[in-house]
């Protein structure tokens, strides 16, 4: 086990910060300035970003290796160290930094002293392992039918494993069929949470077979429906999970991110390799871009009126009005570039555009709950596979609002796996604590015959 102090990881933060200003400062900008990404450094705000990440970060519980601990960990690395780096170097909102920042902390806070929540799981199957292994072979089936029938419907596009190709990958997506409803948010569920999941239980149980039929299945998915992250999504699990055995995740990431930016520049600069500008520009797309949309849509909402979820079926349900005809993203997109692109921008930036700032801080409050929920139904024997497996579902909450995170992201879709998975372990715990005791039983009551006839 590689040990980490509070020192330690303070170093390694703002080591990660230094290389994310460096990034920034000589890639990002000068290569993606007419995409906003204009440098105008404050020193003044550059001097109070690095405060506030120093306060981050002592803030965090690094220590933590519950879903909470793991999902705030991620999010301190790719949703506020990049919001934090582009206020300061591209001179940005200070009230809107430290409102986000605030949320930030207060979801910190809450993980680390509201007390764990007690789970009252019921299982209502039958008490034989057999049953929950039938259930569960069904499951994979329906699973897997279902993803070989979008598969068959949109063909395969051997082509997109040329991951760099995205003129073609953008053809593909035009002209894919797409789902609609339910349809839609499984299939965000199965490659989000249920293949993930799958796979890191392979991997818990060294079923090897079982790994290779998600990374299989997980590639079918992304030549018939080329969105990369469905690559990187199970890239990340599987990496996560080996990688973490003998180190706390929160802390192979932030080394991990650290030294793949810093690799990926000094390459590109010294060697002037096509390899590192790709790595740096998904990086980018990762880090800063979403970065500068969430000041994107609070400078746009602080002019025009909020949503009030008007956006989704919450809004209709209040009967409140939505005033454009297409999705927040791309109003934003069009309004500051003059070009069609869906600007998403993470779950503070739509609680802004929802409620100002008061949406902000009820958005820290409301993740740190929903995680901490989470927490309930995770237990010593799987929390080292759940949590890598729940790692990219996380991530998702850097382009996605909380609503919108929760179903379609897959987060309700997650807690209910975690139910059953729970209530499964109890049930066969019990099952195994009975078996022994019978045995133990048998044992002596062979002792007192042997004693009673033979001795």
């Amino acid at each position: 086990m590689i040990k980490f102090t509070q020192k330690r990881i303070c170093v390694c933060a703002l080591l990660l910060r230094g290389i994310m200003d460096w990034y920034y400062l000589s890639y990002v900008s000068p290569i993606w300035g007419y995409m906003g990404m204009e440098t105008h450094v404050n020193m003044y705000k550059l001097c109070i970003s690095y405060l506030l990440q120093f306060v981050l970060t002592i803030v965090m519980d690094w220590k933590s290796e519950n879903v909470s601990g793991m999902a705030l960990q991620v999010l301190y690395m790719i949703t506020m160290t990049p919001l934090l780096s582009y206020y300061a170097l591209a001179d940005q909102s200070s009230m809107f930094t430290l409102v986000c920042v605030l949320s930030f902390i207060i979801s910190a806070i809450v993980v680390r002293t509201f007390p764990r929540m007690k789970s009252h799981v019921v299982i209502i199957l039958s008490k034989q392992r057999e049953s929950y292994r039938i259930l569960f072979c069904v499951g994979l089936i329906v699973v897997l039918v279902f993803a070989l029938f979008f598969i068959q419907a949109n063909g395969l596009n051997l082509g997109t494993l040329n991951i760099f190709n995205s003129e073609l990958i953008y053809q593909i997506r035009a002209e894919g069929k797409g789902l609609n409803g339910v349809m839609a948010y499984a299939y965000g569920w199965i490659y989000r949470i249920i293949i993930p999941l799958f796979t890191a239980y392979c991997m818990h149980k060294r079923r090897i077979m079982g790994v290779f039929l998600s990374i299989v299945l997980m590639l079918g998915l992304y030549l018939s429906d080329p969105h990369k992250e469905i690559i990187l999504g199970i890239a990340l699990v599987v990496i996560i999970y080996i990688f973490g055995r003998k180190i706390k995740y929160g802390y192979l990431l932030m080394l991990g991110f650290t030294a793949s930016i810093a690799a990926g520049l000094i390459i590109y600069f010294v060697f002037d390799s096509k390899l590192a500008f790709y790595e740096l520009d998904i990086f980018m797309r990762v880090f800063h871009i979403p970065a500068s949309v969430k000041f994107l849509h609070y400078r746009y909402f602080s002019i025009f009126p909020k949503l009030y979820f008007s956006e989704g079926h919450l809004g209709r349900l209040f009967g409140a009005e939505y005033p454009y005809n297409t999705s927040v993203g791309y109003v934003i997109g069009m309004y500051f570039k003059g070009v069609e692109t869906n600007d998403n921008a993470g779950y503070l930036a739509y609680s802004y555009d929802n409620f100002g700032y008061i949406g902000v801080i009820l958005a820290g409050v409301l993740l740190a709950f929903i995680l901490r929920w989470m927490d309930a139904y995770v237990t010593d024997n799987n929390r080292k596979w759940v949590t890598a497996a729940l790692v990219y579902s996380v991530v998702g909450l850097n382009d996605a609002g909380l609503l919108q995170w929760l179903l379609s992201g897959g987060a309700v879709t997650a807690l209910i796996f975690l139910y059953i998975i729970k209530g499964c372990e109890q049930r066969w715990s019990r099952t195994d604590k009975g078996c022994k005791n019978e045995c133990m039983e048998s044992d002596q009551r062979k002792k007192r015959i042997f004693k009673r006839h033979c001795i």
